[in-house]
């Protein structure tokens, strides 16, 4: 997927990163609000410290865990 701004050209990789060539900050943030939103969830430390643990024991990052995650439950 590209955009392609006054400024700059962005590209969405197929796993989630944005590279974006001459940067234009204010730009850069404007472009990626329009396809990407948050998810911020409080949970028990003890959990989170779980988890934490074990996505450095498969050595991913909790974007890609959630991503799968979200995956798994919507294709149900």
């Amino acid at each position: 997927m590209t955009f392609v701004c006054r400024y700059s050209i962005m590209y969405v990789d197929t796993e989630g990163g944005i590279r974006i060539e001459k940067k234009s900050r204010a730009e850069y943030f404007r472009k990626r609000r329009e396809f990407l939103s948050g998810f911020n969830v409080l949970i028990p430390k003890e959990k989170y410290e779980a988890i934490d643990k074990e996505l450095k024991r498969q050595n991913k990052t909790k974007t890609k865990w959630l991503l799968e995650k979200i995956d798994e439950e919507t294709k149900k």
